[in-house]
């Protein structure tokens, strides 16, 4: 719908005859009308999806109605960032290196050596209740995967169970984007230490994950 806009912009921009420019105005009416439309749609499947959640659903009620936050990149750069947390990791096992051995005791619990298969309902299950967050390594937004789930839901089944049998997760999934966030707003931005990191997971990664914890602990 955006190209047959521009193509139709185009057009005007070069004939100026009245219809070209009657043709590209109501395409682009038509296009702001779709936008719309699929705003609703995806805020509407946000609330549907909180149902019964009241604490998500005020959370999402609050980032609709809120004015959009203008971004502020931190003051400090990723190097910046890369040695600060090398750094505190090592002052950690400095000041832990003397510190007297762990007593663990170990008690009898039940073996627990081999996963079952998970099945394409209990995907299907889980893509359904997932929140619809993307992450930028994401091939296709992740409305349009709960929207598929059906056709998609058995792709990645044989996925997990691939990963379970091989006892190995791709590459692809153990990667992430990275974003500082600081603590509070009121803290210095020039400086790393009050910034916590958070890891953006690809949908399908994060998946694969929750599908091991509900195999591991489903209750």
């Amino acid at each position: 719908m955006k190209r047959t806009t521009q193509r139709l912009e185009r057009v005007y921009g070069k004939t100026h005859v009245n219809s070209d420019y009657k043709a590209w105005k109501t395409q682009l009416n038509n296009q702001r009308s779709f936008y719309q439309t699929k705003y609703n749609i995806y805020w509407s499947s946000i609330v549907a999806e909180c149902r019964g959640d009241c604490k998500q659903l005020w959370t999402k009620l609050k980032l609709l109605l809120s004015a959009p936050a203008a971004y502020q990149p931190p003051g400090v750069s990723a190097d910046d960032f890369a040695t600060f947390f090398v750094g505190k990791v090592a002052d950690i096992r400095a000041a832990t290196a003397s510190s007297l051995s762990v007593d663990i005791r170990h008690r009898n619990t039940m073996e627990f050596s081999t996963l079952e298969p998970v099945t394409v309902t209990e995907v299907e299950k889980l893509i359904a209740r997932m929140p619809a967050k993307s992450c930028q390594r994401d091939p296709i937004p992740t409305w349009l995967v709960k929207q598929l789930k059906d056709v998609l839901a058995p792709i990645i089944t044989i996925l997990c169970n691939v990963s379970f049998q091989s006892a190995t997760l791709p590459a692809s999934h153990k990667q992430a984007v990275v974003l500082p966030r600081l603590k509070k707003p009121t803290l210095d931005p020039n400086n790393p230490s009050p910034y916590r990191s958070i890891s953006n997971l690809t949908f399908l990664s994060d998946s694969e994950r929750k599908v091991r914890l509900d195999i591991i602990s489903p209750n």
